[in-house]
């Protein structure tokens, strides 16, 4: 049974503080959007991650009750007042269905995560079984007559274009698109899209949308930025932007995605300080909503387990 608590107090947990921090990106939406792509994409992926790591280390720190004492509000069960952890009175059968509840809902978003994973696998051995690796050995073709270019897989990523695109693009615009790709495979940007899906299941949908859309965004002008930078070019016409956007989730269009580029281009990178100082409102971010958390959680969990 104290393996069901910590599972369900652990659900329960994961659910509010993503209400919480999808409600907290809606206000710092456009503040973030000012950040360089590097920066944008770090406190995107911290604060989908927050929820995971804040649910996580409150249960820990429970763990502890003469640490957490300090925090949590003194109260008594039965009698004891003392430093305790999360009470459950085990006659109550309710109780236990909501913790099978929260067992199978931990269950099935295992599942999932394990199905997309393999439904990945099949489509990356499905692209290598029809297509063949080019002379230069950076990306594979696909014989088709559109013109596109992306990167497949997870774990081990690898860059694909299209027979159409390297017929009908010049030297330098597939040395470009070539290499947008291939910062898409160094930086694992598929993994880092797939798991922001996954933190933000409990998320409500308008904010989940919005949220992948910046996110697709800032790694599609990181990559472009990496492109131009890598091949020593200045002029940001030159870079076809459309045959480099990943899917629908990128929103932005390309004439907005050239003004960035330009701008991101023409000035200096983000100073050490500039990051510091990005880096430490975040650590900041964290500890405060995980302090906030062992406070509050610990009579709500215990209220509704019993």
């Amino acid at each position: 049974m104290a393996i069901l608590t910590e599972l369900f107090s652990w659900l329960i947990l994961l659910v509010l503080l993503s209400w919480c921090v999808s409600g907290l990106w809606a206000g710092i939406k456009r503040p973030v959007e000012k950040l360089v792509p590097s920066l944008q994409i770090h406190t995107m992926m911290l604060l989908v991650a927050t929820p995971v790591v804040v649910a996580t280390f409150t249960l820990w720190f429970y763990q502890f009750p003469a640490f957490s004492d300090w925090l949590v509000r003194d109260h008594c069960h039965d009698g004891n007042c003392s430093p305790h952890y999360l009470y459950l009175p085990a006659s109550l059968s309710f109780s236990h269905i909501l913790l099978l509840l929260g067992v199978v809902a931990i269950a099935t978003a295992i599942l999932i995560v394990i199905r997309t994973v393999r439904l990945n696998a099949r489509y990356t051995r499905a692209l290598k079984s029809f297509s063949k690796r080019a002379p230069e050995s950076l990306y594979r073709v696909v014989d088709s007559e559109q013109v596109s270019a992306w990167c497949a897989g997870f774990f081990s990523p690898q860059v694909y274009v299209t027979s159409g695109l390297v017929a009908s693009a010049s030297k330098d615009e597939l040395h470009l698109i070539v290499l947008h790709e291939l910062n898409h495979v160094r930086r694992l940007d598929n993994l880092k899209r797939a798991l922001a899906s996954v933190l933000m299941c409990c998320w409500l949908p308008p904010l989940r949308r919005a949220f992948s859309s910046q996110l697709a965004n800032a790694l599609e002008i990181r990559s472009d930025v990496y492109a131009m930078k890598t091949a020593d070019e200045k002029d940001v016409e030159k870079l076809p932007v459309d045959l480099c956007a990943r899917d629908a989730t990128t929103s932005i269009h390309s004439e907005g995605r050239r003004a960035i580029l330009g701008a991101l281009l023409s000035r200096p990178d983000a100073s050490i300080y500039g990051a510091a100082m990005v880096y430490l409102a975040m650590t900041l971010w964290l500890f405060l909503l995980f302090a906030i958390t062992v406070r509050l959680a610990h009579p709500l969990l215990e209220y509704l387990l019993q």
